[in-house]
């Protein structure tokens, strides 16, 4: 979430100060009680907008939020920069190409079931899929793009690590 605020910092010649918190929570509590003055944030804040307690100013997805359909995306605004949250489920190394079919299989299944549907709808949640072969070049050019862009914004010279 901090990426996108530097992005826009960058663009605009903003200084602002990055305050660390320890998840989205304590940032919205933050915001709300004044004691920063904007905040990125994953999915804890709808129920904030919907109260009138918080403002979007722009989401960080690819698309406009279905839920939030007039908010415009940080990228729209002009800002090259997009972000998503990657929740996935792993196996270990070597795992059978039958186990990994019928893994697969089931979650496709899965994805089509009324109580996914309602999951992803009540988190705010706008669902993508890879599967096992495409999640490892989605990774790896992430890795990339993401590379680039924090040397680009400062916040790294060189990455720790490299991808295997």
């Amino acid at each position: 979430m901090h990426v996108a605020m530097e992005v826009i910092a960058r663009k605009e010649g903003i200084k602002w100060v990055h305050v660390p918190f320890k998840g989205a929570r304590p940032a919205i509590t933050a915001l709300m009680g004044g004691h920063v003055d904007a905040c990125s944030s994953g999915v804890d804040w709808p129920p904030h907008v919907q109260s009138g307690s918080l403002r979007v100013l722009a989401t960080h997805g690819e698309k406009r939020s279905p839920h939030f359909s007039d908010i415009p995306t940080i990228k729209e605004l002009g800002y090259n920069y997009m972000s998503f949250t990657i929740h996935s489920i792993v196996g270990p190394a070597g795992l059978p190409t039958e186990a990994v079919e019928k893994l697969e299989t089931a979650f496709a299944k899965g994805r089509e079931t009324s109580e996914f549907r309602k999951a992803v709808d009540t988190l705010y949640l706008t669902p993508y899929y890879h599967s096992s072969k495409d999640y490892g070049r989605h990774l790896k050019a992430k890795w990339d793009e993401s590379e680039k862009l924090f040397k680009e914004i400062g916040i790294i010279q060189e990455p720790a690590t490299q991808p295997d």
